[in-house]
């Protein structure tokens, strides 16, 4: 009885020995409740938190000078005045003239010839920029780190002032430009402006005679591209226009009279005995403006183009307002 109990005794502990214990069991971390929002339909989502130590952080989208290259300048022209109007076509240096004549560039509209290009590299730059009446300017290379200054030139260019015979500008006086090989006839023509300016702007360089208009005597001035001719003339004082102002019969002085000749308006003003003179007046037909405190305001007609007369006059009766 005894040895067999011990047998099976004996018989349990080797079961237990050799058998191997059932693996452990692992459940998974808690997520959210079925029900919740952030349930998932495979399986419960992980909450372990997400490794960012490698990611940046945002960053903001550069903007045009973080990748542009900004270039700038102005425009004049032989006489330092602004180009008003043109077109710049910018390169890179590499690129020739003529390669760049192919490219329709950007417009420009600006008082003081100022530009301003951007590019999405560096410089240098090459830059041609043209202009109506001018020839087209080549510039290259160009860094583009500081401001450039691009000169255009015309084909040929004539300028000056006209000056009355008390030396002083005068404007209004037409002025003439006949070519060298055709002498009888007038192949360009302009006025001066208000103060006494003019310029005369031929499409190709050469010969040319100056003159005022209806006058005999010219001067001559040889053109050349990118050198400018400066030609002052003396009027003659062939043609004077003399208006006489009164009221009542009575003269009226230091009242400011404008004769409009040509482009420019002329004034004189009245001196003790009613009388306003204005000298060199071309032929023609121009505009008298009388405008005075205290009585109507009236305009007439002067007529110069009888080429008999030199001296030409007119009365001005000047009618009070009406209180």
């Amino acid at each position: 009885m005894v040895l067999l109990l011990g047998a099976v005794v004996a018989f349990v502990v080797l079961q237990q020995r050799g058998t191997p214990a059932p693996p452990p069991v692992h459940e998974p971390p808690a997520g959210p409740a079925p029900g919740d929002p952030g349930a998932s339909a495979g399986g419960p989502v992980r909450t372990e938190p997400a490794d960012t130590s490698a990611s940046p952080g945002p960053t903001a989208a550069p903007g045009p000078s973080a990748s542009q290259h900004a270039l700038s300048g102005v425009v004049v022209d032989e006489l330092d005045a602004p180009v008003r109007s043109f077109r710049v076509v910018q390169v890179p240096a590499a690129t020739t003239q003529s390669e760049a004549a192919q490219r329709s560039g950007m417009p420009f509209a600006d008082a003081l010839g100022r530009f301003e290009c951007r590019s999405n590299g560096p410089g240098p730059f090459g830059l041609l920029v043209s202009s109506q009446g001018f020839v087209a300017a080549w510039q290259s290379p160009v860094a583009g780190d500081e401001p450039v200054r691009i000169r255009l030139q015309r084909p040929a260019l004539i300028h000056g002032r006209t000056f009355g015979p008390d030396g002083t500008p005068i404007g209004g006086i037409n002025i003439e430009c006949l070519e060298t090989r055709s002498p009888l006839d007038v192949a360009y023509r302009t006025a001066s402006t208000p103060e006494g300016s003019y310029q005369l702007l031929p499409r190709a360089p050469g010969g040319f005679l100056v003159r005022v208009h209806g006058e005999t005597n010219t001067r001559f001035a040889a053109c050349q591209t990118g050198s400018p001719v400066r030609l002052d003339i003396d009027v003659p004082p062939a043609t004077t226009v003399t208006v006489r102002l009164a009221s009542g019969g009575r003269p009226l002085a230091d009242v400011p009279l404008t004769l409009h000749v040509l482009t420019a308006d002329r004034v004189s003003k009245t001196d003790a005995t009613g009388a306003a003179t204005w000298l060199c007046v071309p032929r023609g037909y121009h505009e008298l403006r009388v405008s005075t405190p205290g009585y109507e305001a009236q305009l007439h007609v002067i007529d110069t183009s009888n080429e008999n007369k030199t001296q030409f006059e007119r009365t001005v009766e000047l009618v009070p307002q009406a209180h």
